[in-house]
């Protein structure tokens, strides 16, 4: 029965997969966690948000808005 309630679970959390936990965006943007971490502490960087009293998160779609937020500005001052 436990198991039941853990696929409806995982089921109802259409949210579970555009949540990224900081490896996951280090890995994804190739840069070292710590400079998310550094980034964060600046107020720089993709968007993050405290899950519950320590755990920083992002949204998928926050992480690639920043990203093209990057490529824009520096499509821009290529030009």
């Amino acid at each position: 029965m436990n198991e039941d309630r853990t696929t409806q679970t995982k089921a109802k959390a259409p949210m579970g997969n555009d949540l990224m936990f900081t490896k996951e965006v280090s890995e994804e943007i190739r840069v070292p966690e710590a400079t998310l971490r550094w980034w964060r502490h600046m107020g720089k960087g993709p968007r993050s948000f405290l899950l519950g009293a320590k755990r920083v998160v992002y949204k998928r779609a926050d992480v690639d808005a920043w990203v093209e937020e990057q490529y824009q500005a520096g499509a821009r001052e290529s030009a």
